[in-house]
């Protein structure tokens, strides 16, 4: 297994996050969001960001150690 390819495929795959998680964000802060998007979206939402900001955390911490 090389393991400099395995990181860039997992770089790849941040950006990928790091993307959705920036969609989110600008999503959430617009002005009527609370108004306009049902509680169960909002709260679906959440945990996807939750979820994304886990994995780039994860991330970063497993590459000090490469």
């Amino acid at each position: 297994m090389d393991l400099d390819n395995e990181i860039a495929k997992c770089d790849k795959k941040l950006d990928l996050v790091r993307l959705n998680l920036q969609k989110v964000v600008k999503l959430e802060s617009q002005p009527e969001y609370e108004e306009t998007v049902p509680v169960n979206v909002r709260a679906a939402n959440l945990e996807k960001v939750i979820f994304w900001i886990f994995i780039i955390v994860i991330w970063c911490v497993l590459t000090m150690f490469v």
